[in-house]
C-alpha cells in the first residue's frame, strides 16, 4: 500500500471512530431519565463550562443546541431546618452561551453565577454585607444535564442604557472579605470548628484580596475562643480596639473555652493584623472563629483567580437612575440581584472602560470578570436521580454512602422476607435530588419529609447505613462521616452537647428542633460501619439472626440496658429510666434475663 493510501485509510478510520464516539455520546447525560453531571466550586462568582468539558462529560456531543443544557443548584445557602412541604428542591440556573450559532464545539462556552457554600447577604439598613457560614460542606455543588429540546434557561440581556437620565455615576463599591476556617473541634463534640491558633505564635497576618480605598475606613468583625487561668488576657486589632477574655475554670464539666467578640473600625489597608496579648499566662491559647472586614475599593478589575468584585446601585429613590463605571478588559457583566436568574449586560465600552445605567427601584446588586477569569467548576462524579415517584408504597427505607451501598442493598433484600416495602439509597443521589448534591443533614430531612407525604404517612422505618462523626467537613484524616448526624451547636463541652440521629424523624409540617416537644415519626437506627468489610460483616450476622440455626438460641431471652455516666447532675436520669424499665420487664416479663451495662460501674 503507498503512503498516501495509508494516510488517506488512517484518516477515514480515525473519523468513524470519533463518529462512533460521537454516538455514543449522543443522550448519554439525559436530565428527563435523572442523569446527571455533578460539579462543585468553592467561590462565589461567574463561572464557566467549556466546550471541551461538556463534550468529555458527555454532556452534549458536537452539534448539538447549547440551549438543552440544565443546570440546577439550591440558591439557599444553608438549608433552613423547618418542614416545609411547598418548597421546591433544585432551582435551574439561568446560563449566558458564548458561540457564535448557538452549537456546541470546542470553543463554546456557557457562563453562569453560583453561589459559594456560604451565604453573604447585603444589609440595606447598615449599608454592609453579612456572612452565614455553612457547618456541613466547604464546596457549593449543581448538577448539569441535557433535555431533548431547547429549554427556557438561556440568561436574558439587557443594554447599557434605561429609559430615563442618569443622575450620578458610581465609581466605588463595596466588598467583603471572610475567614473561616475548620481547623480545630476543641473538645470532639458540636458542629463548631475554629480556626488559626495563636499559642506560639500571638501575632497573626491576614491579607485582603482586594485594595481598599486609602480615604475610607473598615468594619472588622471577630469572634474568638480563648482558654486561659488569667482574667487579663486579650485579642486585638491594630490600629483598632481590643477584646479581653475571662479565665477558664479547669473543672471537668465547665466550659473548654470562653467566648467573645469584637467590632471595630481601622484605616485602610490590605492587611488585617491580630495580636493575641496573653503575658499574663504563658500558656494561654486563642483560636479564631471568624474574620469579617467590609471595605471599599474602586471599580478597577484586574485578574483576580480567588475572588471577584461585587458592584451596588445604593438606591436613593424609585425613578431615579444611576451610572455604574468599571475599568478593565473584556469584561462580562451579570446583574445578580436575582442570582439563580442573573441578566446579562451588554455595557458601554470606552478604551479600557466600561459603563452601564442601572435603575434605583431596589437594591441591586452586580459582579463582573475578565472573561477568561471566570472560575472553572470542579467536575465530581456522574450519577442518575431516584425520582420520589420511583419510592411510592416503601414503607422501610435504608440510606448508605455509595461506597457501601452494595451492602444495603442486600439489607434491604432481607428486610423484604419480614413483609417490609424495603429500599436502599445512597445518600449522594439524595443530595442530588434535594440539595443539588451540597452536603446538608437538612436535605435528608427534607427528602424523608416529602417521602412520606406523598406515601401518606407512610414512611415507618429508617436504617442510617454507615458511622457518622462531629467532622462534617471531612478534617480530620481517616474521617468517618459517612451519613451525618445531628450535632449540636454547643460545643465547648461534653455535657451541654449532644448528637442524636432522631433529627432525621421528625417528619411533620412545621416542625424543626423542638426535641421536647414533637413526637417522632419514624423507628431509626444505624449500623455505625465504614468499610465494605464492616458492611458485610453486619449484614451477614443480621441474616444470621433472621435465617441462621441458632436464630431461635437463648440470646432472644436477653435484655440489655445500658446508660451513660454522669457528668452533670441531670444525666442521672439515664440511669434512673433504665431501672425503671428493668423493674417493668421484671414484673411484666419475669421469663426475661436483664443485663445492666452502665458506665460508672467501670470507672
Amino acid at each position: 500500500m503507498s503512503w498516501s493510501k495509508f494516510v488517506h485509510v488512517k484518516k477515514n478510520i480515525l473519523a468513524l471512530i470519533s463518529f462512533l464516539c460521537a454516538s455514543q455520546l449522543v443522550g448519554q447525560v439525559n436530565f428527563e431519565q435523572g442523569e446527571y453531571v455533578q460539579f462543585k466550586t468553592a467561590k462565589p462568582g461567574i463561572h464557566m463550562l467549556s466546550g471541551d468539558e461538556l463534550i468529555d462529560r458527555g454532556i452534549l456531543s458536537i452539534g448539538d443546541a447549547l440551549d438543552r443544557l440544565i443546570i440546577e443548584a439550591r440558591t439557599e445557602s444553608v438549608l433552613s431546618h423547618l418542614n416545609d412541604t411547598s418548597r421546591s428542591f433544585n432551582d435551574p440556573i439561568h446560563y449566558y452561551i458564548s458561540d457564535g450559532d448557538g452549537l456546541l464545539d470546542e470553543q463554546s462556552k456557557v457562563y453562569f453565577y453560583m453561589n459559594g457554600p456560604f451565604g453573604i447577604q447585603w444589609d440595606a439598613a447598615n449599608q454592609r454585607y453579612e456572612y452565614t457560614a455553612h457547618p456541613y460542606s466547604n464546596y457549593e455543588h449543581f448538577i448539569v444535564g441535557a433535555a431533548s429540546t431547547s429549554q427556557p434557561y438561556e440568561m436574558d440581556e439587557r443594554s447599557a442604557e434605561l429609559i430615563g437620565g442618569s443622575t450620578r455615576t458610581l465609581r466605588t463599591s463595596n466588598q467583603f472579605y471572610h475567614r473561616d476556617t475548620a481547623i480545630y473541634n476543641l473538645v470532639g463534640t458540636g458542629r463548631r470548628w475554629f480556626g488559626e491558633l495563636f499559642d506560639f505564635t500571638t501575632t497573626q497576618v491576614f491579607d485582603l484580596p482586594l485594595t481598599p480605598l486609602n480615604t475610607m475606613a473598615m468594619d472588622v468583625d471577630i469572634s474568638a475562643v480563648a482558654r486561659s487561668s488569667s482574667s487579663s488576657t486579650s485579642l486585638s486589632v491594630q490600629n483598632g480596639s481590643s477584646v479581653s477574655f475571662q479565665a477558664v475554670a479547669t473543672s471537668s464539666v465547665s466550659n473548654y473555652v470562653i467566648e467573645r467578640g469584637l467590632t471595630t473600625t481601622i484605616p485602610a489597608s490590605n492587611k488585617v493584623i491580630l495580636t493575641y496579648d496573653k503575658s499574663s499566662d504563658n500558656s494561654a491559647a486563642l483560636w479564631l472563629d471568624k474574620l469579617k472586614v467590609n471595605y471599599l475599593t474602586d471599580n478597577e478589575i484586574f485578574p483576580n483567580s480567588i475572588y471577584q468584585k461585587r458592584f451596588q446601585n445604593y438606591p436613593r429613590h424609585q425613578d431615579s437612575i444611576s451610572t455604574i463605571e468599571l475599568k478593565g478588559s473584556n469584561l462580562l457583566v451579570f446583574d445578580i440581584t436575582n442570582n439563580a436568574q442573573p441578566i446579562f449586560i451588554n455595557p458601554n465600552v470606552s478604551g479600557n472602560s466600561v459603563s452601564f445605567e442601572v435603575g434605583e427601584d431596589g437594591f441591586k446588586e452586580l459582579t463582573a470578570t475578565p472573561l477568561d477569569m471566570a472560575f472553572k467548576p470542579i467536575y465530581v462524579r456522574t450519577g442518575k436521580l431516584t425520582f420520589l415517584d420511583e419510592l411510592t408504597g416503601v414503607n422501610a427505607l435504608i440510606i448508605a454512602p455509595d461506597s457501601l451501598l452494595v451492602e444495603a442493598q442486600r439489607l434491604a433484600e432481607i428486610q423484604q422476607t419480614v413483609g417490609t416495602n424495603s429500599r436502599a439509597l445512597a445518600l449522594e443521589e439524595i443530595y442530588a435530588l434535594v440539595n443539588a448534591g451540597t452536603p446538608d443533614i437538612a436535605a435528608i430531612r427534607q427528602f424523608l419529609v416529602e417521602l412520606n407525604q406523598r406515601n401518606n404517612d407512610g414512611l415507618q422505618y429508617l436504617t442510617l447505613f454507615g458511622d457518622a462523626s462531629y467532622d462534617y467537613k471531612g478534617t480530620l484524616s481517616g474521617s468517618s462521616n459517612l451519613i451525618p448526624t445531628f450535632e449540636s451547636y454547643g460545643s465547648f463541652s461534653l455535657y451541654t452537647s449532644y448528637i442524636t440521629d432522631d433529627y432525621y424523624g421528625y417528619l411533620e409540617h412545621g416542625e424543626s428542633l423542638n426535641w421536647y416537644v414533637d413526637d417522632i415519626d419514624l423507628g431509626i437506627g444505624r449500623l455505625p460501619v465504614n468499610t465494605i468489610i464492616e458492611a458485610s460483616a453486619s449484614v451477614d450476622k443480621i441474616e444470621r439472626y433472621l435465617t441462621g440455626d441458632g436464630r431461635y438460641g437463648p440470646w432472644r431471652g436477653d435484655v440489655v440496658l445500658v446508660a451513660d455516666d454522669v457528668d452533670h447532675a441531670w444525666e442521672r436520669e439515664f440511669a434512673v429510666v433504665q431501672d425503671a424499665l428493668a423493674k417493668r420487664l421484671d414484673t411484666t416479663r419475669p421469663e426475661m434475663n436483664i443485663i445492666k451495662i452502665y458506665s460508672d460501674a467501670y470507672l
